[in-house]
């Protein structure tokens, strides 16, 4: 299956069209009752979809339930929330950039919850299912998000958040460290813990390929102090959208808007790439 989804990859690269056909059960060899994957973190896990009714979880399709399938397990688990922070993650008073709103009003894949995804995770792994397989993180996008926007109103935006983003990401740094602590030491889980890095949504866009750039290289560090994988999307995306000047909306792999332009959530081929990049560092 990866192979399969190797090649996907290198014909989308080539400027191949690549498949938005709803997601299909497969069948895995290694398939079995007590595989199971817990996706968490932010709308793009989510499988986030301006276009869709929000009404109905399944109308949002994530890269966790294309890797749940093609690699055979039996149950995945998404928690993800639109507009979570790494502090609202961890907090219910944290700031947040609408993942509460969200779920206050519209079902998550994970029902409708009340309480933190920290609590939910750490509940789910220790009390209904500790023998989980896998974990995939993808968190930090909402904390640049929340930055530019305090910037927002600044005489230099640009300057401003070049200012704050070492506090910014050392913030995060910390609270993710708390997450990957937390997911380390709960009860039994012996599975593989993965950070899946963020895309630009325009390589050619030096600001914003610079702080996704080093939003990615804490992810990395977090990752490697607890021997974690990381899931390179960065690099996935720049080369999936190279015959297309590495505009990652030319190459098909953002949500089309009707008005034009592109939304900044994976669309189906998008997610393919992100699940590859999941699945080729598993074990």
């Amino acid at each position: 299956m990866r192979n399969f989804r190797l090649i996907l990859l290198t014909l989308c690269a080539a400027g191949w069209a690549c498949s938005t056909e709803p997601l299909q059960s497969v069948s895995a060899a290694e398939d079995s009752p007590t595989r199971r994957y817990l996706a968490t973190g932010d709308s793009v896990p989510f499988g986030f979809n301006p276009l869709v009714d929000p009404r109905d979880a399944r109308n949002f399709v994530g890269y966790p339930e294309q890797v749940g399938l093609e690699e055979g397990f039996r149950v995945t688990t998404n928690t993800a929330c639109p507009g979570e922070t790494s502090g609202s993650f961890l907090s219910a008073t944290a700031p947040d950039n609408g993942c509460r709103g969200f779920k206050s009003r519209f079902p998550l894949h994970d029902g409708m919850y009340t309480t933190t995804q920290f609590e939910r995770d750490l509940g789910y792994l220790a009390a209904t299912h500790p023998k989980t397989d896998l974990i995939t993180v993808m968190l930090g996008a909402n904390d640049l998000f929340l930055l530019q926007a305090a910037c927002a109103g600044e005489p230099d935006p640009i300057a401003c958040i070049t200012n704050r983003l070492p506090a910014t990401l050392s913030q995060f740094a910390a609270n993710l460290t708390a997450i990957f602590t937390a997911f380390e030491r709960a009860p039994r889980f012996e599975g593989e813990l993965v950070a899946v890095q963020y895309y630009s949504t325009n390589y050619n866009d030096p600001l914003t390929t610079g702080v996704v750039h080093a939003l990615n290289q804490v992810i990395a560090g977090v990752a490697a102090a607890f021997h974690a994988q990381v899931a390179d999307g960065f690099s996935a995306f720049f080369q999936a959208s190279a015959a297309f000047q590495h505009d990652p909306c030319a190459a098909g792999l953002l949500i089309a808007l009707p008005s034009g332009g592109c939304d900044i959530h994976p669309s189906p081929a998008g997610r393919n790439v992100l699940a590859t990049a999941v699945e080729s560092v598993l074990n």
